[in-house]
């Protein structure tokens, strides 16, 4: 992985292939699995490499900065309805109200929908989370 060797990072080319794999494309997750494989070398006083946490670590990285830049903008009220649901592949209304504690549940969603693309509804009253806003 090229991007590593400029770095001064040694990855073996399988590694490359599973660091590669969990990134999903996101060149962005790759950016954090490096710098966490730097900051790792440095609080350990040793080179920058790839070990088996690096992915998932990269990978909470990378969520926690998609939040902060996405989910921001939104009231505490919305952020936390998204990520209640975040986990689930379809929910429905009162499950959307159980778990993010929300009686208003159905409004926050219908508004969401309108200002963004973060729900499609399959049918009445079920729905789906876009893909790249879930968790898992």
């Amino acid at each position: 992985m090229d991007l590593c060797h400029e770095r001064g990072i040694d990855i073996a080319r399988e590694d490359a292939q599973i660091l590669t794999e969990s990134a999903k494309g996101y060149l962005l997750m790759i950016e954090h699995a490096m710098n966490e494989m730097e900051r790792t070398a440095r609080i350990k006083g040793t080179h920058p490499h790839f070990t088996q946490e690096i992915p998932e670590s990269a990978k909470l990285r990378f969520f926690v900065s998609m939040q902060e830049s996405v989910f921001a903008p939104h009231p505490a009220e919305e952020r936390t309805l998204v990520l209640s649901i975040a986990p689930l592949e379809r929910f429905d209304i009162g499950l959307a109200q159980a778990l993010a504690g929300y009686s208003n549940a159905e409004s926050v969603i219908r508004r969401l929908q309108r200002t963004t693309r973060m729900f499609s509804e399959d049918g009445i009253g079920r729905f789906r989370l876009w893909q790249s806003s879930r968790t898992s």
